[in-house]
């Protein structure tokens, strides 16, 4: 398929999800207002970027956080408290190897995006045009070589385009300390032409969450909300993100021996996301063995909460990456779901400089959003759900065999995972009652219920939304239906 004609089908697939996309803005906004409100004054919890931007003379340094006693929480990552504000502490920065002063000269592919497969999707034509990313960080430095041209704003207004709560900017900027997180997230996932940023062709948004790398719920809340329709028009989908990246987490709730918890306050929140037709990538975080941070603890469905770790330029993992499992129990417990390089990664600084020495997990995640919007960019009507479970099972198993705590199912092939297609939103006869019993999303059931969504309705197939839960293997939501009296 042509670019042009990828991009058209871009368009169609999104304006397919329109039903999906008021109700899921109505959703989050009771969500906020009702559910989240009561918490603001005794829940405002602070969020931490998981990133360690560690610049390493010495390649030799491959791991570096295992001696969890010896290193101290206190030398580099703040502890975080439930009640009150605590001031973020810096994340590791050496000295700046490699830098230059503007975009990266030779168009050579870097090791990591060779690593898994990239530059043999770029050859088959995908590069991610026509496809929207998005990123929730600390910015974006929107004047940057390479990525200004590419901003969504320039054509469709900054309202849609950026949205910063905190600081109430209207030109995407990056104020995160030191050389940068979210411009460096961001480059990963969109930058350069053919070196260091996976879908490079694809339009970006952003949200600010962060300010001076203090970040709470109550704004990452308004940055979700925004997602699921960011020109504030219902009527629309075309401002609606493919991909959306979340490189941070909560890692405050803590038992006694400090071991990150359950902590379920952004769940229905991605959930409206996805259903507005977002492929949502969390980061594992980079607590190691003391656990994964929310929102990518969740453990309700295999996709429905999507956690990356990270390796090195060998496939070995990263002592800090976060790792299972996860708090929250059950069956899908297993963390994390896939793994990406995340040492010495090229990418951008904040000062319009190419740096090839970001490590951590919030540097592996934007290679999976990335594959992510590839995948979309191919095909447009490939769902959430579709896209993670190819990318699952596409992936490189590493470690002792099959889904472990440590690597998950394994290293991302893009490659193979494009060559891999997916049914998509173009469901003959589906309501947005089947596609929530499709997707696992299970916090927007009981609401359509209520608005008189029929149970019982087949589509094209004869197959009613219980089918369609039945199918996917989402046995609560079959529940809730058979509870409706529907079999």
């Amino acid at each position: 398929m042509a670019r042009d004609q990828r991009a058209d089908a871009a368009d169609e697939g999104r304006d397919q999800r329109g039903d999906i996309v008021a109700r899921a803005q109505q959703r989050l906004a009771q969500f906020r207002e009702g559910r989240y409100q009561p918490f603001l004054d005794h829940r405002l919890l602070q969020l931490r970027l998981v990133a360690e931007i560690v610049v390493q003379q010495r390649r030799g340094h491959r791991r570096f956080g295992g001696d969890r006693a010896q290193r101290g929480r206190g030398d580099a990552l703040a502890d975080v408290a439930r009640d009150g504000r605590v001031e973020q502490a810096r994340a590791q920065v050496g000295g700046i190897a490699g830098g230059t002063s503007g975009a990266a000269e030779a168009l050579v592919p870097t090791p990591e995006l060779e690593q898994i497969g990239v530059p043999a999707v770029w050859a088959e034509g995908i590069t991610g045009k026509g496809v929207i990313v998005a990123n929730v960080d600390t910015g974006v430095n929107g004047d940057d070589d390479t990525m200004e041209d590419s901003w969504r704003g320039l054509y469709a207004g900054s309202d849609a385009s950026w949205y910063a709560p905190v600081a109430l900017t209207v030109f995407p900027e990056d104020d995160g300390s030191d050389v940068g997180h979210g411009t460096a997230v961001m480059g990963i996932l969109a930058g350069g032409e053919e070196t260091f940023g996976v879908a490079f062709e694809a339009t970006w948004i952003a949200g600010d969450l962060f300010e001076q790398n203090e970040g709470f719920v109550s704004t990452a809340i308004k940055i979700f909300e925004w997602l699921t329709d960011p020109d504030g028009d219902p009527s629309t989908t075309t401002d609606v993100p493919d991909v959306v990246n979340n490189s941070w987490g909560i890692d405050t709730n803590r038992d006694d021996q400090g071991h990150l918890q359950c902590d379920s306050i952004f769940d229905e929140a991605i959930d409206a996301m996805e259903a507005a037709g977002s492929i949502v990538i969390n980061t594992a975080g980079n607590e190691g063995e003391d656990g994964v941070t929310a929102p990518a603890s969740r453990a309700e469905s295999e996709v429905n909460a999507f956690a990356v770790g990270a390796v090195d330029d060998q496939n070995e993992i990263l002592d800090f990456s976060g790792r299972g499992p996860s708090a929250c129990g059950g069956s899908f417990s297993t963390k994390p779901e896939i793994v990406a390089p995340g040492f010495l990664m090229t990418s951008r600084s904040r000062f319009n400089a190419t740096i090839g020495t970001f490590t951590g997990t919030s540097f592996s995640t934007p290679l999976i959003a990335g594959v992510a919007s590839l995948m979309r960019a191919k095909d447009p009507t490939i769902t959430p759900e579709e896209a993670k479970t190819i990318l699952i099972e596409t992936a490189v198993d590493l470690g002792p065999g099959g889904d472990d705590n440590t690597f998950g199912h394994g290293l991302v092939d893009a490659d193979v995972a494009l060559a891999r297609g997916g049914s998509g939103w173009k469901r003959a006869g589906w309501t947005p009652l089947h596609y929530a019993a499709g997707m696992g999303f299970s916090t927007l059931v009981q609401p359509l219920l209520e608005r008189g969504a029929d149970p019982s309705r087949p589509d094209e197939d004869g197959k009613t939304p219980l089918d369609v839960a039945i199918d996917a293997n989402h046995s609560g939501i079959a529940d809730v239906l058979r509870s409706r009296g529907v079999r």
